[in-house]
């Protein structure tokens, strides 16, 4: 591997400073400046993305509701370990949004929501 070679600074070693100096502040205005843009473009474009983002949560909850209605039919008493289950289940036929499994820390989430939907049922 080749040993790297100091950085020639020039005649004046201030004017590199300075360069580097003037370098740091452009790059921070371009920054600025694409956060600006990007911030804009979102505004202009909220009332296009959004109704769809709102439908997709609304789906999503809907699919939820009836996966968790229709495993626990039969289902007396609700406890920790039904629920458990339920979830398990629903980690197994989602595997995309789970990818660590039962291990993945929206499970707790997850359950809780179960739990919530079913004692309303109840």
């Amino acid at each position: 591997m080749p040993v790297e070679r100091p950085r020639d600074l020039g005649h004046d070693p201030k004017q590199f400073v300075i360069g580097q100096s003037q370098g740091m502040a452009a790059r921070s205005q371009l920054a600025d400046q694409a956060i600006l843009a990007k911030l804009f473009f979102r505004l202009i474009f909220l009332p296009i993305w959004l109704p769809f983002k709102i439908w997709g949560m609304i789906k999503r909850k809907r699919q939820i509701n009836a996966f968790v209605l229709a495993r626990a039919e039969n289902v007396v008493v609700v406890t920790d370990e039904v629920v458990r289950e339920i979830t398990l289940k629903w980690v197994e036929d989602h595997p995309s949004d789970y990818p660590l499994g039962d291990y993945d820390p929206k499970v707790m989430k997850l359950q809780c929501s179960f739990k919530k939907i079913l004692d309303r049922q109840s």
